[in-house]
């Protein structure tokens, strides 16, 4: 084998290592998010999910704001007033 071909074996080797080491700590950070009071509000999420209908009706709002733009973009294109 020659060196090149080994220094890339080692460099995916390191990048394996750096890879597992950042979804420990994303896990690490993620856990403690849950037990510093993030988890708090997702219990209230589950616990009052009528509040939920709120954030679906904002998206179809949405939706519905992006389909008029790209209407209104597309005549622009095609020349339609």
């Amino acid at each position: 084998m020659d060196f090149l071909t080994q220094q890339e074996i080692s460099g995916f080797k390191q990048d394996i290592k750096h890879g597992d080491a950042k979804q420990i700590a994303e896990k690490t950070e993620f856990e403690k998010k849950l037990l510093d009071g993030l988890g708090a509000d997702m219990e209230n999420t589950l616990e009052h999910p009528e509040k939920q209908k709120s954030v679906k009706f904002a998206k179809k709002i949405n939706k519905r704001k992006r389909l008029a733009i790209w209407k209104e973009n597309l005549k622009k294109i095609f020349g339609k007033s």
